[in-house]
């Protein structure tokens, strides 16, 4: 994408503009939500010559500048530094009382410590097709024995000060 960082946060309000130009509305709400993503620094560097974590943070701020009813985010973290993904959390959290967020995530520990559903699906052959609802859990609801059922290998789930740690067992 040979754009500037701006632009392409801007063309998340593709769908509110006229279809030519956009409205002072739409600029004065990219901009507000390039700085709680902490990225209007980079507003007039070229998309494709950031870092992965940088990337990674325009495009989910452009999607949220969609402000649409329903956000899918397939792996929104990855890349993304500790310190954007404590404020991206943030922005998350504040946004769910808004719209409904589904987010694909792998990386157990965090999503168990920073989401509060789960929505688990298998498939009988693994191929990923016709995939049935296993479990829909609340996070204080996972357990071992679910999460074997999951993943089909034994995990435990570790509480420590009020935070939840994923491992394999040995």
């Amino acid at each position: 994408m040979p754009f500037d960082v701006f632009y392409v946060v801007l063309t998340g309000r593709f769908a509110h503009s006229n279809g030519r130009s956009y409205s002072s509305l739409d600029i004065e709400k990219t901009i507000t939500l390039m700085n709680e993503f902490d990225i209007y620094h980079l507003k007039d560097r070229q998309f494709n010559e950031l870092s992965g974590g940088e990337k990674q943070r325009v495009l989910l701020c452009r999607v949220i500048n969609m402000d649409t009813d329903i956000l899918l985010l397939d792996e929104p973290f990855s890349g993304v530094d500790m310190l954007h993904q404590a404020g991206l959390i943030k922005i998350l959290k504040v946004l769910k009382d808004k719209q409904a967020i589904v987010v694909v995530i792998h990386d157990l520990s965090f999503a168990i410590n920073h989401f509060d559903r789960f929505i688990f699906f298998k498939s009988q052959d693994n191929s990923n097709k016709n995939a049935s609802l296993l479990y829909d859990l609340s996070s204080d609801t996972l357990s071992n024995n679910k999460m074997r059922d999951v993943f089909g290998i034994d995990i435990e789930l570790l509480d420590h000060n009020n935070k939840k740690f994923v491992f394999l067992r040995d």
